[in-house]
Formats: structure tokens, C-alpha cells, sequence
């Protein structure tokens, strides 16, 4: 498998009354078209257990600039499907995410058959020194934590500059006092956002 050096992430939740068709537009066209293009490494979906929007979609990338090679904008932006137009028209909360990989974690993508829950944060940094800052005890908690998480961590481009995110895998269940304890201040920082996920063709569990 290819290195996996850049992230994308997408989420969003549909109104109500129209998630059936959400789920059947990502499981069927959306997600197998998207991780089709060269240079999407892997993509998942995840279920929200706390926080908000419900849904999230996490691609890896080999590098953020997959995003605007032909094979991408091919299918997506202005090109995207009538179905995609339709349903992300509808939906609520959307927020893109693109992120290029920092720190030592490894360049490979989660196995959601391995991991039961999902961590993503995000820390607003001011500078490069505070990115620093929050990078080196990411990974010193991860050490540090008695089950060791899986970590990916990346510096936020795009629209998102200015923002370390991280993202921490675990096999199973874990309380959110355990997780906000570890994660919900980093370096001085408090997380802007902390929402826990499991994948979404599991049960609760």
C-alpha cells in the first residue's frame, strides 16, 4: 500500500427523513468513486457517538496535491455526479478537511476492523512554534496512555491553516473523561473540536 502522507476529511449529516439515501449515495457511489482515483490511498466512514455533524468520512491521501491532479477534479468540484449535488445540497454542517502528515505516526490509513473508536480534535495554533508545541506532547500522551492510541496527525492547508488536527484510534470503547483528560488541552490548547467515532457498519459496543 502506498505511503499515506495527506488527509481528507468530510463531515456532514443529512436532514431528517433523508438518510437512507444519504447512507446508499455514500456506501454505493460516493465513497467507491472517490478512494477509485489514483492517489486516494483508503477512505472509511465513521458514525458520530458525541459531538457533531453526525457522519465523517476520512480519506488518505499519498499527498494533498491529489486534490487537484485531472483523475480528482474529474469527479469532483463542478464535476461532481447529479446524485452528489443533490444530496450534499441537503446536508447539514458540512466542513471539509485537508491536512498533510507531521510527526512520526505511521504513513498507512486506519483499519476500521481494528478500530472501535475514533478521536478527531482539532488544535488552533497561532504560529509554527505552538504547532510544535502541540505536535511533540500528541505524541508524548499517546505514549504515555496505558491502552496506546493510534495516532495520525496532520497540519491543517487549505481553508483549515492554522489548525493541528489528530486524529487517535482505539480497539474499543473509551470514556469521554479519559479522552478529554489526555486530549481536550494539548500544550496550553484547548480542542475546538472533539468528536468520538466508531465505524458506521458496526453495532454500538
Amino acid at each position: 500500500m502506498a505511503d499515506a502522507n495527506a488527509l481528507m476529511m468530510a463531515m456532514m449529516e443529512p436532514p431528517a427523513g433523508m438518510e437512507d439515501e444519504f447512507n446508499d449515495w455514500y456506501d454505493y457511489e460516493h465513497l467507491p468513486e472517490r478512494i477509485a482515483v489514483p492517489g486516494f490511498v483508503a477512505g472509511h466512514r465513521w458514525r458520530c457517538l458525541t459531538g457533531h455533524p453526525k457522519w465523517l468520512a476520512t480519506y488518505f491521501l499519498r499527498h494533498v496535491g491529489v486534490l487537484h491532479e485531472p483523475a480528482y477534479v474529474k469527479v469532483g468540484y463542478d464535476n461532481a455526479s447529479p446524485w452528489t449535488k443533490r444530496v450534499t445540497s441537503r446536508t447539514i454542517g458540512r466542513l471539509r478537511v485537508v491536512g498533510e502528515r507531521i510527526g512520526a505516526a505511521p504513513r498507512t490509513a486506519f483499519d476500521p476492523a481494528v478500530t472501535g473508536r475514533l478521536l478527531a480534535a482539532r488544535y488552533p495554533v497561532a504560529d509554527a512554534a505552538a504547532e510544535a508545541r502541540v505536535l511533540a506532547t500528541l505524541e508524548e500522551t499517546g505514549a504515555a496512555m496505558d491502552e496506546k492510541p493510534d495516532l495520525r496527525i496532520f497540519r491543517g492547508v487549505e481553508a483549515s491553516t492554522g489548525n493541528v488536527w489528530v486524529l487517535a484510534g482505539f480497539s474499543g470503547a473509551i470514556s469521554m473523561g479519559r479522552l478529554t483528560r489526555h486530549f481536550g488541552y494539548v500544550a496550553g490548547i484547548g480542542a475546538a473540536h472533539f468528536n468520538v467515532y466508531m465505524p458506521h457498519w458496526k453495532t454500538e459496543g
